[in-house]
């Protein structure tokens, strides 16, 4: 695992557990291993690694999405796909993704919801 990925789980970890605000870069570069200072050489700031985390849950997302076939913009046709995938598939992404989603979830559900649930629906339609 590089480093810059390792900053986006131990980053990602902390905001979960504590909330957005109450996660300073020197915690994230302590969970890392690293310095602060080496900190900024992956990321300007904690918010760039904020969205670096909402990029890769709008990767995640997309590659799901074009697992099934699903486009995203028409529920209905969306909602019917998950009639023809079989209970192994749904139960190998559970398996690949669940503490990603789980950990965002409470992310989103500790603070910043609106401003980071549009963000990541912004990044899902684009």
């Amino acid at each position: 695992m590089t480093t810059k990925q390792k900053i986006i789980d131990e980053a990602l970890t902390l905001f979960a557990e504590k909330g957005y605000s109450a996660v300073y870069v020197g915690e994230i570069a302590k969970a890392v291993g690293i310095k602060a200072p080496s900190l900024y050489k992956h990321y300007k700031s904690k918010q760039d690694i904020f969205n670096a985390i909402l990029d890769e849950m709008k990767r995640n997302y997309d590659k799901q999405t074009a697992i099934l076939k699903m486009n995203g913009n028409d529920t209905k046709n969306d909602a019917d796909i998950f009639s023809y995938v079989s209970e192994d598939t749904l139960i190998q992404m559970e398996i690949e993704k669940r503490n990603e989603y789980i950990l965002l979830w409470n992310k989103i559900c500790k603070e910043k919801i609106e401003e980071a649930f549009e963000e990541f629906m912004r990044q899902i339609k684009k």
